[in-house]
Parts: structure tokens; C-alpha cells; sequence
């Protein structure tokens, strides 16, 4: 949802929305804040209004510049390529169902009249006006057919809007390589044995049994993040079967003891009095990958019963005196570290802090939030405090034995977790950048940054490779990451082409998913359910749970190095297979470029099929721009031995 902000005294003075003159003027109180449809008669118009603008501003210029100028995209320009896209995002940035201000985040609501009460007039911070016309969106607008990201949109002009949205669209790009990395992140075995490590000295810290008497005290409930993805049953204390006591500390034990590699998650006799739960509890846990375990128990021994002091400071990268630039950017421009930028943009509901707005508007006038922009980099909460505390906590339980490279770790390893496993659709959540960016607390490295040479990596390298290149001024004493270079390596190291990059890391959920592990689809989850009752990546469903029906229709089947063609008699298309980990294939159409040689957009391993009986792929159907991809399971049965032509018959699962 949007909603624009108006002084009190001058609250049907639109023009100060449609026409600004100028940075706004923040308002502590004595404020309106409207819906935008009192502002604008439909959401197109809005889009319009908010285009029109970003050609006006040179800020919004310069974004999609850069932009242009890596992935060949006007996002200005009639009908370019994203138009598709941008006109969706919009669609859900405007939806009144998506949002919420200043209630506890929650599940989204279903249900129109439930968020009308729930969200829209729990609080007086709407007028009787703005109430009428967010009511009417509700009942006029299409119902959403996926869950959106949570969040709400406060804007004190069409420009703020302009900077927010065209920022949010030239980092599209951006997204996907987080997710990329995040998920290079699980599949690392360095970065799990870092983990390891430092989660291993637990059983040696002085507090040791302050932690153990307050998890017995509290049970299941006191861990933040780990209870959230084990059965509800486990921590609600309406439960006949909460655990608590000893059960739970020997629960505690036995993750940490999985999370390290030392067991498999067996609760018998762990004083669990419900059989079921328990077994619920070890199947739970052992859906996550061990990275992302390492990643919760981490976070939650910082919340189990030990305080420490953490530094107020954020910081992030800026540019300084970006935003006062009298030409439109083109190319790199050095940024050194500064304070981040902090919460005086948004509005205070009357005696209600600004957490929740805060976590969804980025100060868009402030030079760290255009210099992360400018540099294509995707924003959403803002500077991370908890990533802070988390190494704040860890250094004090280590003192001298934080190894070297513990504030990556930490930093990388939330990121992930907050990337892949946080239910995005009940609060916002820290990017790559606004994550790492904490590595870089350090009063004596506030430097000057010279625009380095990125090194092109790997799309196959270790994630680790990816985070230590990207060193603040390559000094690697200071275990800082530098979160734009990174973002650069990965622009750099990836593909250009958005749908050939969609391919690739369709390949890398293949490559956690087929191991068995949860990877949740939280845009596919219009419904109540939490922490791995989510809809998972379809190739994480474990084996036999699968109906499977039978499909044929194959010509032949040429075998390379890297994939498997296969061309089907009722369709002259190619279907490039591409050979991933773990027995996992990937399927798609592919097209001849001019008289030369079929494209293949998949990155693929070398193909062992004899070592293979079954295999799993997906398949996509023809995409246009603005359409999400359509995924398909396919079974090869039987073994397939090599050779340039052979029939297979195929099993298919829709």
C-alpha cells in the first residue's frame, strides 16, 4: 500500500504530492498521511505520474542509466523489456491488502474485510476520508493472485515515490544475484566449516550455564529464530505438548549437535513426552541446511539469557555528496564508509516508534541510500543492528579466538538466512548489503575507497571465494566485505541477459533443493502456513511424494560433455537438459540464434549417466517478459548408458 504525507493544516493540497518543489520537509507531527488513491484516481495514473516524474529527476536519471549501461535496458523508455514487470510491482506496491503500519507484523490476511479492521482502522492514524478510500481499493482492486513481500510505502511526493520505485526496478537484477549467492552460501562446505567452528566453542564459554538454565526456564520459546521452523506445537504455550525443562535443553543439544555434523536429530530419550512432536521436531530441523541451522543457533545463544552491550553506530557506503549532483552519473564513482542513513525520514505515529514504517522506506535524499542505488544494489530495511549485535556477542564470548574471518560469517551467514528463510511476507528484511555493510564497523576504516578492478570469478567458485575478494581496501586483517564490490564481482561474474540469469539460478535451487532440503516459495503461500509447512521449491519434495504419470514423444537423444539433447517427433524444438549436482537436470527450450549454433542458457557439470537410474528435471513453457516461469518435473526411468541416439520414455509430473 502507499499513503503520502500532507501537513495537517494543508490536507487536500495535493499539488504538494503531484508537484514538488524540492526536498520535503519531515514532519515529527502535525501531519496527514492519505491513501493514494485521494491523490490519484487509479494505480496506473499514479504509475504514470511516478514515470513522468523519475525523467524529471536526475537522481532517477542516473539509476537507470547505470542500469542501461550493464543490462541494455531503458526501464524509461515505451515498452522496453521490464514494462511487464514494472507494471506488476507497481500493481503490488499499490495493493491495499500488502502492509500494514503500525500493527505487529503477522501472516498476511486473507481475508479484505480482516485487513480493512486488522490493519487499515486499529489505529487513528487515518482520517475518516482516508479510511472511505482505502476501503473502496479494497473491494475495487483485483484480489492478488500471490503473496506479496510485505510492506508500505510512506512518501511525501511523487519524486520520493519515483526514487523508491526506479531504484527498486534497476535492481532486479541485483535480487536474483543475492539469491544466487545466498544460496552458493548453503551449498559452501568452507563457509559450513567456519561455521562449525566458532558454533563448537559454545560448550567452552564462562555463561555456558546461564544459557541452560534459561532455555529449561523458557523452553522452545527462547529460541527467536530456531522455533519458528519447528512445529508450532513445540513453542505455543497453549500446547499440551510445549516442551520445556530438560526436554528442551536436550532438544538445544541435539540441533547444535546436527548443525555440527556430530548426529542425525535423535530425540529418543529426550524427555519429549509427545512421540510424534519429537519425531516432527528432528524432521523439521533436518529439512534446513546445515548452514542455515548454524545461521539460527548462532543468532538465538546471542538471545538466550546473556546481554551485551552493542555499538549504536551503523554504517554504509556513501558517496559523499551524491545527491547533490548537477548532471546525470554515468560510470564509478568512490564511496568511502559513513553513517548509515538513520529514521528521521519517516513519520512517528503519535506515540508509536517507527520500527515498522522504517523497515520498508529507505531515506531516498540521503547520499548512502542513492549511493546503494546507483550501484544497482536492491534495498529494504535498512542498516542491520542485528547484525551488528550478533558480532558484537560473538567477539565478547570469543574474546581472542574470533577467528579471522568472523564478522563475514556472521554477516553472510544472516544474510542467507534472511534472504532464502525469513517469511518475507509478515516484515521486511535486511539485504546483502545492508547486512555486510556491519562487517564494516570500524572507526579507524572510515577511508577513502578508489573504485577497484573487479576480478571476474567463477559462476561455479565457492561462496567464500566470492566474500573474501571483496575485502574493504584489500585489507584482510580488517574482516571486512566491501557489499558493492561484492555486488559488482557477482554483476560481473554472472550473466547480463535476465532470463538466461533466472536459468542459472533456477540450477542453483536445484542444486539445495534435490538434497532434500526446504527451500521456501513465499510468493506461492496465499495462506496461513508457516516455517516448512511453506510451499517448498518442488524439487525439495521428498522422494515418494510425487504423483507421476507417464509421457513419451521422444525422437532421439544426443549426449555431449555438458547436457543431453533431446528432440521430441510432435515438436521440432530442441530441449537443452543441463546436468546439475546431485543427479538434478535442467530442461528448457532452446532457439537458434541466426544459421549458428543452438544457445544453451544453462551452466552445466560433466554428464556421468551411467551413474545414474533415475533423474530429475524441470521444464519451462515459452515465457514472455512479464510472465513468472512454469515449472515442470520430469523422471527419466531406466539406465541410460550414453551413445548419440536412443528412445527413452519419460515419466512427468505437473
Amino acid at each position: 500500500m502507499i499513503f503520502f504525507v500532507l501537513p495537517a493544516d494543508q490536507r487536500t493540497n495535493f499539488d504538494l504530492i503531484r508537484i514538488p518543489f524540492g526536498p520535503p520537509t519531515r514532519r515529527e507531527d502535525g501531519y496527514a498521511i492519505v491513501s493514494w488513491n485521494e491523490v490519484y484516481d487509479t494505480w496506473e495514473a499514479m504509475l504514470a505520474a511516478t514515470l513522468e516524474a523519475a525523467k524529471q529527476d536526475l537522481i532517477c536519471l542516473s539509476y537507470v542509466s547505470k542500469f542501461q549501461e550493464l543490462y541494455g535496458i531503458d526501464i524509461l523508455a515505451d515498452g522496453n523489456a521490464l514494462t511487464g514487470k514494472m507494471k506488476a510491482t507497481f500493481f503490488y506496491w499499490a495493493h491495499p491488502m500488502v502492509g500494514n503500519l503500525v500493527q505487529s507484523p503477522r501472516v498476511r490476511p486473507l481475508d479484505p474485510s480482516f485487513q480493512y479492521v486488522e490493519n487499515w482502522t486499529k489505529s487513528d492514524f487515518l482520517d475518516e476520508s482516508s479510511k472511505k478510500a482505502v476501503a473502496g481499493l479494497l473491494w475495487k482492486m483485483p484480489r492478488l493472485d500471490k503473496a506479496s513481500r510485505d510492506q508500505c510505502r510512506i512518501c511525501y511526493d511523487i519524486i520520493e515515490l519515483a526514487r523508491a520505485f526506479i531504484g527498486e526496478m534497476t535492481s532486479i537484477c541485483g535480487r536474483k544475484l543475492e539469491k544466487i549467492l545466498a544460496l552458493k552460501i548453503c551449498l559452501s562446505a568452507e563457509f559450513l566449516d567456519s561455521q562449525r567452528r566458532m558454533l563448537a566453542t559454545v560448550t567452552e564459554w564462562p555463561k555456558k550455564k546461564t544459557i541452560e538454565e534459561y532455555v529449561k526456564q523458557r523452553g522452545v520459546a527462547a529460541l527467536e529464530y530456531g522455533r519458528y521452523y519447528l512445529p508450532k506445537d513445540a513453542s505455543d504455550s497453549h500446547s499440551p505438548d510445549r516442551i520445556t525443562g530438560q526436554a528442551a535443553l536436550n532438544l538445544l543439544r541435539a540441533m547444535i549437535d546436527s548443525a555440527l555434523g556430530r548426529g542425525d536429530m535423535d530425540l529418543s530419550g529426550s524427555g519429549i513426552a509427545s512421540e510424534s512432536l519429537s519425531a516432527r521436531c528432528a524432521y523439521a530441523w533436518r529439512r534446513l541446511p546445515p548452514v542455515i541451522r548454524c545461521v539460527c543457533l548462532m543468532n538465538d545463544l546471542r538471545k538466550l539469557g546473556i546481554v551485551e552491550k552493542e555499538p549504536s553506530e551503523r554504517v554504509a557506503m556513501v558517496s559523499p555528496d551524491i545527491a547533490a549532483m548537477t548532471e546525470v552519473q554515468r560510470g564509478e564513482r568512490a564511496y568511502r564508509v559513513q553513517r548509515a542513513a538513520g529514521k528521521s525520514h519517516v513519520p512517528r505515529f503519535r506515540n508509536v516508534g517507527r520500527d515498522l514504517t522504517w523497515s520498508w522506506n529507505r531515506d531516498e535524499w540521503h547520499d548512502a541510500t542513492i549511493t546503494y542505488r546507483y550501484n544497482l544494489c536492491p534495498l529494504w530495511a535498512g542498516a542491520s543492528g542485528h547484525t551488528v549485535g550478533g558480532i558484537a556477542f560473538w567477539q565478547a564470548q570469543m574474546g581472542a579466538d574470533f577467528p579471522k574471518f568472523g564478522k563475514v560469517v556472521i554477516c553472510a551467514g544472516l544474510f542467507a538466512l534472511w534472504r532464502l528463510y525469513y517469511d518475507r511476507r509478515i516484515s521486511g528484511a535486511h539485504t546483502m548489503v545492508e547486512t555486510l555493510e556491519a562487517s564494516c564497523l570500524l572507526a579507524n576504516q572510515a577511508t577513502a575507497h578508489d573504485v577497484k578492478s573487479i576480478e571476474r570469478l567463477d559462476m561455479g567458485q565457492d561462496a567464500m571465494d566470492y566474500l573474501i575478494q571483496s575485502d574493504f581496501n584489500d585489507v584482510a586483517s580488517y574482516q571486512c566485505v566491501d557489499p558493492i564490490r561484492l555486488m559488482r564481482t557477482l554483476m560481473d561474474s554472472f550473466p547480463k541477459d535476465l532470463r538466461e540469469l533466472k536459468f542459472v539460478l533456477r540450477n542453483f535451487e536445484d542444486a539445495v533443493a534435490s538434497q532434500g532440503y526446504w527451500l521456501p516459495q513465499w510468493s506461492h503461500e496465499i495462506s496461513l502456513a508457516k516455517g516448512t509447512d511453506v510451499t517448498s521449491f518442488p524439487g525439495s519434495t521428498p522422494e515418494g511424494e510425487k504423483l507421476i504419470v507417464e509421457m513419451s514423444g521422444i525422437e532421439d537423444i544426443a549426449f555431449t560433455e555438458t547436457a543431453i539433447i533431446i528432440n521430441f517427433d510432435d515438436d521440432p524444438g530442441l530441449f537443452n537438459v543441463g546436468v546439475g549436482d546431485n543427479g538434478a537436470f535442467r530442461v528448457f527450450k532452446t532457439e537458434k540464434i541466426g544459421g549458428g549454433p543452438y544457445r544453451y542458457l544453462s551452466r552445466t557439470s560433466a554428464l556421468e549417466p551411467e551413474e545414474k537410474t533415475t533423474f530429475v528435471v524441470s521444464a519451462f513453457g515459452d515465457l514472455s517478459e512479464d510472465q513468472e516461469m512454469i515449472t515442470y518435473t520430469i523422471y527419466a526411468v531406466g539406465k541410460i548408458t550414453g551413445g548419440q541416439k536412443r528412445s527413452i520414455d519419460l515419466k512427468v509430473t505437473h
